[in-house]
């Protein structure tokens, strides 16, 4: 009869385990900060179209396109600097409040850079988030 061999402490599935483990938290360290900063515009971008919606900026009556294009315009701007303060470096980042049928929705354009020191690489992310509020409060 055979005897028993106890597998070594490194052998090829157990390498295997330890770069797929290596990876993940590489992966985690790397692209985590990215999408955590995608999830917090997610929250400006509703406060924004909430802001728009509330003040009524689109179907106000009594007010001039310019008066309106004035409040559209500073919820733009501290909508922008809502998302600098988040870290949202990206020089093109575009900030959009649309009026639609039945919702007010706020859109954010911007790019994220990840460099990947050990291979000299950089990925390049692209992000469209937005969030929307509803007219009719359902």
């Amino acid at each position: 009869m055979g005897r028993y061999k106890a597998p070594r402490k490194f052998n090829f599935v157990s390498i295997l385990i330890y770069l797929a483990i290596a990876s993940g938290l590489y992966a985690a360290v790397q692209f985590s900060p990215v999408y955590y900063r995608k999830w917090q515009a997610k929250s400006v971008l509703s406060e924004a179209a909430a802001r728009a919606y509330g003040k009524r900026v689109f179907h106000q009556d009594n007010i001039g396109d310019d008066e309106r294009n004035e409040k559209l315009q500073k919820i733009l701007d501290w909508t922008e600097g809502r998302m600098r303060a988040l870290g949202i470096k990206d020089a093109n980042l575009g900030v959009e409040i649309v009026d639609g049928s039945s919702t007010v929705t706020a859109k954010a354009s911007y790019t994220e850079r990840i460099n990947h020191p050990l291979v000299g690489k950089t990925t390049v992310l692209y992000f469209r988030p937005w969030n929307a509020v509803s007219k009719d409060g359902g």
